[in-house]
């Protein structure tokens, strides 16, 4: 997928159903302004393990309107419990006004036609992601740029059509890992496994680091922009349906690259075929945008 100056594909979200095709979610900017005003959801979709797509599809929905919506990166579910079983969903961000909410994109017939649940009822949600529990239920853990050091917590019991009350459970995500929506996981035998930065610190603060090793090449970098780096990585783990959490695991120093324009760390973990947990990252060594990193976990 490829853009140019002008068009800009990003935050994309992946998911594979139970008979093998994989669907590709994406936004898409038609100005390159990243200001919302020209943001377009698309589709694309495999049968053969990514080998081939088909030409992307546009998804429209009814909070488009109200809203502006876009994917929100990370990777989407398909439903194994309950009367919606099968249901594919992703998760969007809804942006009105200045104020930022999360809602859930699904669909019961294979990406053939997709439909918006009903947005978190929140304000200052900067971005989340979202899980199935053993008992059917999903749970959305969302950042935020709230005064509280508490990742903020809500639960579907209709398949994501709506949500409850926001609550703060004690999710333990170090100093500052509200500010980031990290990722979560479920693994196959229940136990849910949840990495986020341990804190944030400014672009003022990484480069004047950075010039006191000599890795800066200006001093112009400090000047451009001041965004929130993470810092560090880390993990917590449930293994009763999220009801209580272990105790904050760090498991990386470094610092990790955030965006500009959504505080929201970008991250992904999956359960490979030998019982592993692999989570990745944006991250680097002398600098935050170096590169991806790739960290295992039994």
């Amino acid at each position: 997928i490829e853009g140019d100056r002008n068009i800009v594909n990003m935050h994309p979200t992946a998911i594979t159903d139970n008979e093998g095709r994989t669907y590709l979610l994406y936004t898409v900017d038609r100005s390159g302004h990243l200001d919302g005003s020209t943001f377009e959801i698309y589709q694309r979709t495999s049968d053969n393990n990514g080998n081939n797509w088909n030409t992307p599809e546009k998804i429209t929905s009814a909070l488009q309107g109200e809203y502006t919506q876009t994917t929100a990166g990370g990777h989407g579910l398909q439903l194994q419990h309950g009367p919606h079983a099968k249901r594919l969903i992703f998760l969007t961000t809804c942006v009105k006004s200045g104020k930022n909410t999360l809602a859930v994109m699904y669909s019961d017939d294979r990406g053939a036609h997709w439909q918006a649940g009903d947005p978190v009822d929140a304000t200052d949600i900067t971005d989340g992601n979202i899980v199935e529990l053993p008992d059917g239920r999903l749970m959305l853990i969302m950042s935020h740029n709230g005064t509280t050091t508490k990742c903020k917590i809500t639960y579907s019991s209709d398949s994501g059509q709506t949500w409850g009350e926001i609550s703060y459970r004690k999710l333990n995500t170090g100093a500052r890992g509200c500010r980031y929506a990290g990722t979560t996981l479920v693994k196959k035998d229940g136990t849910i496994l949840h990495f986020t930065p341990e804190d944030q610190i400014s672009n003022l603060e990484a480069n004047v680091t950075a010039i006191g090793r000599g890795d800066a090449s200006s001093i112009e970098n400090i000047m451009i922009g001041n965004p929130a780096y993470g810092k560090g990585l880390g993990v917590t783990l449930s293994s009763d349906n999220a009801e209580t959490w272990s105790s904050y695991e760090n498991i990386f120093t470094a610092q990790t690259y955030d965006s500009y324009y959504i505080l929201c760390k970008k991250m992904d973990a999956i359960q490979l075929n030998n019982g592993q947990t692999m989570c990745i990252t944006e991250s680097g060594v002398k600098c935050p945008k170096e590169g991806l990193v790739r960290f295992y976990k039994r």
